[in-house]
């Protein structure tokens, strides 16, 4: 009978394991001759797990094939390496079934115990993306939340979940710094692109916030701004306008560089940052983006010295190669 749990533990019920039609949840079916009445109970304890499995096994199915935003699609990587390890554990107690006929049930419960808290609360924090469709930060921020369980099995697998879903975050951010490229085809990046007409600064004393959208603090000519909605709870405004404003900038080079370009004066292109300092500071980002747990110091630095480089980068030549101050000064006495 322990085959037939493991394939129950599976997802895959028959004859002794079935789907209970009113509750939805795998359990043994009653009065079989053949089980004790004492050995129903824990086998129905044990034999849950194959329902939260099932459950996310036809999430991580369906996310590989609908076209949704990138972060639940990692989520649903994050939780397909979880239910690898589950089905691994499952592998593992099959074995030790074949090498011991009289294994007892105990022994299965306690190789499959820190599953009896994990699966469920992956699952509800699935169920509850999927309910609120939430997108991009919103996601972040629902499982940075569960991080704070005290249990340290499932302290360390939200962490895992986390760690998969900022690798997104990661590349959206790289993209943006570096290249100011928005790669953002779901509107699930914290910083969105607006038209001219919308590109305007709050007058005084109004709220930097309006509609959801935290107003950056740009020039009137910005054509992007936050997205308050999208921005993880536990990332500060300042750094997200830090990562604004070092995008503008490369922004601003991309769009000077085609026209220069257009103008069929393609030797006198600008760099917005070196090729080493590009390459260096993308290596920065991909080390940070290895590490386990989430560490929003390290990111603020590396943001900072991002945004150092292109503010010194910005004014060598708006300052000193353009001789701006000179200008300046010819300006007053016209």
């Amino acid at each position: 009978m322990i085959h037939e749990l493991l394939l129950a533990l599976n997802g895959c019920h028959g004859d002794v394991f079935v789907c209970n039609k009113d509750t939805g949840m795998i359990e043994v079916v009653d009065e079989l001759p053949f089980i004790h009445p004492s050995e129903v109970q824990l086998l129905n304890k044990i034999c849950r797990l194959g329902t939260y499995y099932q459950r996310l096994h036809l999430f991580v199915e369906k996310q590989q094939t609908a076209e949704n935003g990138l972060y639940i699609k990692a989520l649903a990587n994050g939780v397909d390496e979880i239910l690898n390890a589950y089905r691994q554990t499952l592998l593992r107690v099959e074995e030790e079934a074949y090498s011991d006929p009289h294994m007892p049930l105990t022994h299965v419960r306690e190789q499959l115990d820190e599953y009896q808290l994990v699966l469920p609360r992956v699952d509800h924090a699935v169920h509850v993306t999927q309910q609120r469709k939430w997108r991009g930060g919103q996601i972040l921020t629902h499982i940075h939340e569960q991080c704070t369980s005290g249990d340290p099995f499932l302290k360390s697998t939200f962490q895992r979940l986390l760690h998969v879903c900022h690798k997104v975050l990661y590349q959206q951010s790289s993209a943006w710094m570096l290249h100011g490229l928005l790669l953002d085809h779901s509107n699930e990046f914290f910083i969105e692109a607006i038209s001219s007409s919308e590109s305007s600064l709050p007058g005084d004393g109004e709220s930097p916030i309006r509609d959801g959208v935290v107003e950056a603090s740009a020039s009137p000519l910005s054509c992007y701004r936050l997205r308050s909605l999208m921005l993880p709870s536990y990332l500060p405004v300042r750094v997200a306008e830090k990562i604004l404003f070092v995008g503008e900038a490369a922004q601003i080079f991309n769009f000077t560089n085609m026209k220069t370009m257009n103008a069929s004066e393609k030797g006198h292109e600008q760099l917005l940052l070196t090729r080493q300092d590009e390459l260096k500071l993308a290596s920065l980002l991909a080390d940070l983006q290895q590490f386990p747990v989430f560490n929003g110091q390290q990111f603020e630095a590396a943001v900072d010295l991002i945004r150092t480089c292109v503010a010194e980068r910005l004014w060598k030549l708006v300052v000193e190669d353009s001789n701006l101050i000179g200008q300046l000064c010819v300006s007053m006495y016209q």
